[in-house]
């Protein structure tokens, strides 16, 4: 019997819309019953004679077991809602992570070539200045050049 009144808890079913539509006219529906169900019992609770008093005890009985039902209604569609919240909170992150992956994906990307081309870039230089140092080391006149036995700037006394 409580099933019929249970909103869907499928997460992809249905539009958003539809669904928050669902479980408002569900809450609207479990409230007025339970305030109902107050109003039964406190009407049923007032002094009558002896006559009706088992009558109104039976009817106590009776609305509090609806509003037992009523609240047990309420907490299920409260816990409907909670998984629902829960699985939403869990796409959403995933699709965060997801985003900041594919920027660290990219990031990382342009990061490795622009040091492939600094490697390039640094090694030509490096080639160019070799070549002229090698250039300029043959174009100086011999007494200029320092023998491979010398220090830089201090000669050995041997």
């Amino acid at each position: 019997m409580a099933n019929s009144n249970r909103p869907p808890t499928s997460i992809g079913s249905g539009s958003l819309n539809d669904c928050r539509l669902s479980y408002l006219n569900n809450l609207d529906q479990i409230v007025n019953q339970i305030a109902d169900a107050f109003r039964d019992i406190a009407r049923a609770s007032r002094v009558k004679s002896r006559a009706s008093e088992a009558l109104s005890e039976l009817q106590i009985e009776v609305e509090a077991a609806n509003l037992v039902q009523n609240v047990d209604k309420l907490l299920r569609l409260i816990s409907d809602l909670k998984v629902r919240i829960i699985a939403q909170d869990f796409e959403a992150t995933d699709r965060d992570v997801k985003a900041v992956q594919a920027q660290l994906d990219e990031q990382s990307d342009r990061s490795t070539r622009l040091l492939r081309k600094v490697v390039g870039n640094t090694s030509k230089v490096l080639r160019q200045l070799e070549h002229h140092y090698y250039l300029s080391e043959s174009n100086l006149p011999g007494s200029v050049r320092l023998n491979k036995t010398e220090d830089t700037g201090h000669r050995s006394n041997a």
